[in-house]
């Protein structure tokens, strides 16, 4: 049990005492491959142009025994999204399994918008009034304009003063 191979005690009255053996202690960097060999099944294609998606990943690094064969099952199949993700894991080998949180930090690219003037409330916007430039959207400001600079995002007038 404090090898981090028990999987339980099981007492069955005063005289039977059963140690249950859950197998081998998981290799850390086997399960941080495996992890993020599904997670990256969940980052979504880069924008055309762009620079390419990646991830990061930390996980609370506990001691996990398997019996057997085992398997990652993440409890998450949409797609990651810019920024912090939360993602369950569950690690299953036969009928014992063992859960919890891993965090996933996507990075992937869009173009942004920078005023390259300051802009007063009311005037009509115009693509020269920007400089589009790709950004990692986990590191996005809040109320930034990102995504591609077309004719649509500079249609209308400017709504408030943008420096």
């Amino acid at each position: 049990v404090t090898a981090g191979l028990g999987a339980g005690v099981v007492l069955q009255g005063a005289e039977t005492c059963q140690i249950v053996f859950a197998g081998r202690e998981l290799s850390g960097a086997t399960l941080d491959v495996e992890i993020r060999r599904q997670l990256q099944a969940l980052v979504p294609a880069a924008v055309p142009g762009a620079p390419d998606s990646w991830f990061e990943v930390t996980w609370p690094q506990q001691r996990l025994s398997a019996s057997g064969d085992w398997r990652v099952r993440l409890k998450r199949s949409a797609p990651l999204s810019p920024g912090r993700n939360l993602v369950q894991v569950e690690v299953v080998s036969g009928r014992h399994r063992e859960s919890f949180s891993a965090s996933a930090v996507l990075h992937c690219f869009d173009e942004t918008a920078r005023a390259v003037r300051k802009i007063d409330r009311d005037t009509p916007l115009q693509p020269a009034h920007f400089n589009w430039q790709w950004q990692d959207l986990a590191d996005l400001p809040h109320g930034a304009v990102a995504g591609p600079p077309d004719a649509s995002r500079v249609r209308h007038g400017c709504r408030r003063s943008l420096a």
